[in-house]
């Protein structure tokens, strides 16, 4: 039963970290981000969670344009899941974060960052919380690189195309 009710719970931060809904981000996590520079990059996005034997992977091209990528960028499930993005702050080639989460009850705290240096970026967040008395955590971690030029200019964009969600099966 506790393995059931572990599963649901982290099924609920995962889909929307897969689909890459966007969010508002919260009031009081100012629009601090790290400039990309402009094209098509790829990120490789790593999800790990308790009860998994290994990561859940997913590969993605994003059309970056001049806007940063913050946070809320990063995570686009954290608004709707219970999380507020809080103290953003800029670092030595990126940004960091703290994350205060409220899900059915349960508080959970994270923290996370991403650097970029040329054309190439990483970064990692983690979420700590604790169900049936064991405490628990959810680690994604992002790599990404600039491919060159986008065919059209756009957004940062964290969905896969289905020609690329073809290629992950």
């Amino acid at each position: 039963m506790t393995r059931k009710i572990v599963l649901a719970a982290i099924s609920v931060l995962l889909v929307p970290i897969l689909l890459g809904r966007p969010v508002a981000i919260a009031d009081d996590a100012p629009e601090i981000g790290v400039q990309l520079a402009e094209g098509l990059w790829l990120f490789d996005i790593s999800v790990r969670m308790p009860m998994q034997s290994s990561p859940t992977i997913q590969t993605m091209k994003a059309c970056v344009g001049s806007e940063p990528l913050t946070a809320s960028r990063l995570m686009p499930w954290a608004e709707k899941q219970g999380c507020k993005i809080r103290g953003v702050k800029e670092i030595e080639n990126g940004i960091k974060w703290k994350l205060r989460c409220s899900v059915n009850g349960q508080k959970s705290k994270g923290k996370g960052e991403f650097t970029v240096v040329g054309e190439e970026g990483s970064g990692k967040a983690r979420v700590n919380f604790e169900m049936a008395g064991q405490r628990m955590s959810i680690t994604t971690k992002w790599d990404a690189k600039r491919l060159g030029s986008c065919p059209d200019a756009g957004e940062v964009s964290f969905t896969p195309t289905a020609a690329e969600s073809a290629e992950k099966e």
